[in-house]
């Protein structure tokens, strides 16, 4: 079986069939994953464990919302009411991160999203390219 990255190489970046750039982050060791969304591929992200490719897409590849948002994010419209209520939870459409930077919240698309082990065959078919580098 045809691997896109070895252990004694790096992911260095990624780009769509049309040059755009795709956002990467390569833990170190493992597969390479796809996060899509309903808009196409988001980031391409590398860890040794389906778990750990999510952790990483929440941490690395997802933007946190702006602290503004927060209240939206817990089902409130100001800030006031999210500070008035007792230990709300995070509505639909929002997690938090792993290790919570800025606002520690991400947004997720409820129209559909996937993480997907990237393998040769998906890589050629929707004609991504990759650009990893051997380590010294």
């Amino acid at each position: 079986m045809t691997t896109l990255i070895t252990d004694d190489q790096e992911l260095v970046s990624a780009s769509t069939r049309y040059g755009s750039p795709i956002k990467v982050y390569d833990d170190g060791m493992g597969a390479l994953y796809a996060y899509r969304d309903a808009g196409g591929l988001v980031g391409i992200v590398r860890a040794l464990s389906w778990h750990g490719a999510w952790e990483t897409v929440e941490d690395e590849i997802l933007t946190p919302i702006p602290e503004e948002d927060v209240p939206e994010a817990y089902g409130f419209d100001t800030l006031e009411e999210l500070q008035a209520a007792e230990d709300p939870d995070l509505v639909e459409g929002y997690s938090y991160q792993p290790n919570a930077t800025g606002s520690g919240i991400v947004q997720h698309d409820l129209n559909g999203e996937a993480l997907n082990k990237l393998t040769p065959d998906l890589l050629a078919a929707l004609k991504w390219r990759i650009e990893v580098r051997d380590l010294d």
